[in-house]
């Protein structure tokens, strides 16, 4: 090599010399963008467009990542409905399956006629289950039997699975049954609570007599709750006492009579509750058909109104305690306040156990002018009624040949 600046010699070197490549008006800048190197070294390790070439490397990244953000977003819509339907089961299989301890024993009476619904409210009322319609909601999916009119002891926030175990295997705590009819005296009660439930009438009839529980209707100057006990099907545990049956016989006729409002529509007939109920005790003896239990009642306050005997058959026969077809003359001249044929009133306390219809009849009696009433067809019961003595001879002469009386 020479310094003497001579052109190098191709030549020499047994190759032949080539010409300098030609520079665009680009310049090396813009073919450097083309070569690989711009786009990094092709491998399976980076991504390629559909028609196989390589792609930047800083996008690739990007779309990967907005990839990424999308997936992301579906998963946490998604998760929103299925972590509320996980705490929604949840909370539902609580409310199903909860056995509480430690709660407090609930009585519950279910009474004939009753559906899932009055159950279930009843359920929640007592705080047994947390949600009626909850409840109304699971019988709904799962068949479930009915459940016995009868009591059941059930525990406060048990859940609704454990309660309706219990009501599906009965009235255990109330095997023993009581059935009491409208139009039963006083004596005639105590028998029947003696004969089924066992137990001593006597000492039934003297609780009652001695007012050993008393009713909301009872005036303070009357001790006993005669004609108070309301006539029903009650449910007792073996171990029931006297005072029992007396304590919800008296409480069951207080809910039938606030259910009537007994007070505020006596008020409107100018009369006592405790008298209404007296006179309703009198319709429930004297009437067979449903639609003239108002008549009676209208008779009844017309009497009163002006004041007549009220000359009842029943009445004279609670008085002698003897139930006959008719009274005679020697029946009426017994010597009692409830001889209504010798003594004006109603006498001093109910005289038999009544039903909710007469009671009702008695609350809103006909508005009439009838004064008399008497039986003129046995088969039916029917009677007629009218305003004038004579009216009424007639319809007694009609009774007569109907054979309604002798």
């Amino acid at each position: 090599m020479s310094d003497s600046g001579a052109p190098f010699d191709f030549e020499a070197l047994g190759a032949e010399p080539t010409a300098a490549p030609a520079r665009d008006s680009v310049g090396d800048h813009a073919r450097d963008s083309e070569s690989p190197a711009f786009y990094g070294r092709r491998s399976d390790d980076h991504p390629v467009d559909e028609d196989g070439n390589p792609m930047i490397a800083s996008n690739a990244i990007r779309k990967e990542r907005r990839r990424l953000r999308a997936l992301t977003r579906l998963v946490a819509v998604l998760m929103i409905p299925a972590v509320g339907l996980f705490a929604l089961n949840r909370w539902y299989q609580q409310q199903t399956n909860h056995t509480a301890t430690g709660g407090r024993k609930v009585l519950l009476t279910v009474k004939p006629g009753w559906g899932n619904g009055d159950i279930a409210d009843a359920l929640e009322h007592a705080h047994v289950i947390g949600h009626a319609w909850v409840m109304n909601v699971y019988i709904r999916l799962h068949a479930q039997p009915d459940v016995q009119a009868g009591d059941y002891t059930l525990q406060t926030g048990m859940g609704i699975k454990p309660a309706l175990a219990v009501l599906h295997q009965g009235p255990q705590a109330t095997k023993l049954t009581l059935r009491i009819l409208p139009g039963l005296w006083l004596p005639e009660v105590a028998q029947q609570v003696a004969k089924q439930l066992n137990l001593d009438a006597t000492k039934f009839r003297d609780l009652v007599i001695t007012g050993a529980v008393r009713s909301k209707y009872q005036p303070p100057e009357q001790q006993t709750t005669e004609g108070l006990l309301y006539p029903d099907t009650y449910f007792f545990a073996r171990d029931v006492k006297e005072i029992d049956v007396v304590r919800r016989m008296v409480q069951r006729f207080d809910e039938v009579a606030d259910s009537l409002d007994a007070d505020r529509f006596a008020a409107k007939l100018n009369r006592r509750s405790y008298d209404v109920i007296k006179t309703a005790a009198i319709v429930q003896l004297e009437v067979r058909r449903d639609v003239e239990r108002r008549l009676v009642a209208s008779v009844i306050y017309n009497r009163l109104n002006v004041d007549m005997k009220l000359q009842i058959d029943a009445m004279v026969m609670y008085a002698i305690g003897e139930r006959k077809p008719e009274t005679n003359d020697a029946d009426r001249s017994t010597d009692s306040p409830f001889n209504s044929y010798r003594y004006k009133g109603l006498g001093d306390n109910p005289i038999a156990t009544l039903s909710r219809d007469s009671l009702y009849a008695a609350l809103h009696p006909a508005r009439t002018n009838y004064v008399y009433y008497v039986l003129v067809d046995p088969k039916t019961g029917r009677q007629a009624f009218s305003a004038t003595y004579e009216e009424f001879l007639r319809n007694v002469e009609i009774g007569r040949r109907n054979k309604a009386f002798g």
